[in-house]
């Protein structure tokens, strides 16, 4: 039971490590394919509530329906 709970703290350790890795690395300069932001207001409701955070990935090309960001 106690090797079990040891691997199993390992693996959560793993997990939060790797989660907040790839939310800080933009913050530090860090290469990502992502730009993560956080939906700050009602503008984008129902479809994206407020305070989600969501990753933006830049196309090539939009279509009529794709939700999109600008800023800045």
């Amino acid at each position: 039971m106690k090797a079990i709970n040891f691997v199993l703290n390992i693996l959560l350790a793993l997990v939060v490590l790797c989660a907040g890795a790839f939310v800080l690395a933009p913050r530090f300069g860090l290469v990502s394919p992502f730009e993560i932001k956080i939906v700050r207001s009602g503008s984008m409701a129902p479809a994206i509530p407020t305070g989600s955070v969501v990753f933006i990935q830049p196309a090539s090309s939009y279509s009529v329906g794709d939700v999109i960001t600008f800023g800045p």
